[in-house]
């Protein structure tokens, strides 16, 4: 029998980062699992029988769900593992993994007897604490093991090895009619991988007044499965972000930089980033324009020098773009107020925030897109709201039609590299075009212009 337990209780986590002594040993262990045939035989006792009981050797399958805050021995007892053997489980387990940080999608699968007495245990990490490598995230499980010709404490035993996985690109597109949102929808792209591709294109679009009935969008991303399940463990790493608006082609690629940092540009090179984001904050409606208006609280018709995103209490409202801030704090009837100096020229506020984020305070030096506060309604407001202000040369300007230079392309150096890694994308898209893609590509839109 097989218990399948999901920790579904959020907890502050404990990411793990080994050194590289630690990799070597994961490498060992998966060797010697693979040699001694403990990881094929437990994933097939694991994989491979029904919901019956009635198996030729008693093993079924059984799913439960944990509750509460984090592990305790009380859950192996729920699994019905049996009391005795609780004790010696999370002991061996204790060695690999602190039991108490585990976070929202920790998988505990039980191999039960026919007396539903443990045979052994298999911990699956969720992709938020899987280690990191040069190739991605590497996925481990954890396995405990019970040796029946050895006494009670000393029965139980666990190891660790690389759990195997395939990576795919995904190739996903479709018609905008109702909403963008609810044409990713409809085509079931990740929200990870949705919102990235909104983040890249909130630069150069205006989705409250730019996209009509008939446009088109397009992403390459990637999903990582579990080979021996199907599952997805995870998705949502964009590599192409595309869309038409009225005929009008743009498609950016992701470029990783010999020092690391990750940049969006167009086929020329040209970066997709501006010095400011349009809309701090997403999932935004534009409630009120910048320019003359009639004042919600006061009812007297005044200048608003800003823009109003209606967005829900508590939603992250991110920095336009890297600086230092000038202010944070209480502002009168802005409420709670952060300003920050992008450059000699530009300045952007954000004001009635309900709280400022952590850490956030005058002379900290902020990268484009850190959270720094949470919508709210303090100070002259009349419900939840982010009030959006761009100055130049100390000056309110007009967010939405305001010119604003675009960042560094890709360095000559550099552009034989990022030219290889277009063409690569580019095979992805012919190579992965799947039922989860509906309309026209953009490289056909390109060819019929």
């Amino acid at each position: 029998m097989t218990v399948t337990v999901t920790c579904l209780c959020p907890q502050r986590g404990l990411i793990m980062r080994p050194s590289g002594a630690d990799v070597l040993w994961v490498l060992l262990v998966l060797q010697v699992a693979r040699y001694i045939g403990y990881v094929a035989r437990i994933n097939e006792r694991f994989s491979r029988y029904g919901s019956t009981a009635d198996r030729a050797d008693g093993i079924v399958r059984n799913k439960a769900h944990l509750v509460g805050r984090g592990y305790t021995c009380q859950n192996l007892a729920q699994s019905k593992i049996y009391n005795q053997d609780v004790a010696y489980v999370s002991e061996a387990l204790s060695r690999h993994i602190n039991l108490r940080r585990l976070q929202i999608g920790t998988e505990f699968t039980a191999g039960l007897d026919e007396d539903k007495r443990a045979i052994a245990l298999k911990v699956s990490l969720p992709a938020s604490q899987q280690i990191s490598s040069k190739v991605g995230n590497v996925f481990l499980d954890h396995y405990v093991l019970r040796d029946s010709r050895e006494e009670a404490e000393l029965s139980w035993h666990a190891i660790k090895a690389v759990r195997p996985v395939d990576r795919a690109a995904v190739h996903a597109g479709n018609e905008i009619d109702l909403s963008l949102y609810e044409a990713a929808r409809q085509v079931n792209i990740p929200l990870d991988a949705f919102d990235k591709f909104v983040r890249v294109m909130s630069f150069s679009v205006d989705f409250q007044r730019d996209i009509q009935r008939g446009d088109q969008f397009e992403l390459v991303y990637e999903k990582t499965v579990d080979r021996l399940t199907g599952d997805v463990l995870s998705s949502g790493k964009l590599n192409y972000a595309g869309i038409i608006l009225s005929g009008k082609r743009m498609g950016y690629y992701r470029f990783t930089h010999p020092d690391g940092q990750i940049g969006w540009y167009d086929r020329n090179g040209k970066s997709a980033v501006r010095t400011l984001m349009r809309t701090p904050v997403n999932g935004a409606r534009l409630s009120s324009r910048y320019g003359m208006r009639r004042h919600p609280v006061t009812g007297f018709n005044a200048m608003h020098r800003g823009i109003d995103f209606a967005v829900p209490t508590g939603t992250p409202i991110l920095a336009a773009g890297s600086g230092s801030v000038e202010a944070a704090g209480w502002n009168g009837n802005y409420g709670k107020y952060v300003r920050i100096r992008h450059n000699s020229t530009y300045k952007t506020a954000y004001a009635h925030m309900s709280r400022i984020a952590p850490g956030i305070s005058k002379g900290r030096k902020i990268t484009q897109g850190e959270v720094i506060g949470y919508v709210g309604s303090t100070g002259r407001s009349t419900g939840p709201h982010l009030h959006y202000e761009i100055m130049v040369n100390n000056r309110q300007v007009n967010p939405m039609t305001v010119q604003l230079p675009a960042g560094k392309g890709v360095p000559n150096d550099q552009m034989q590299a990022f030219s290889d890694v277009v063409k690569a994308i580019e095979k992805q898209m012919k190579d992965s075009l799947t039922p989860d893609y509906v309309g026209v590509t953009l490289q056909q839109a390109a060819l019929e212009r």
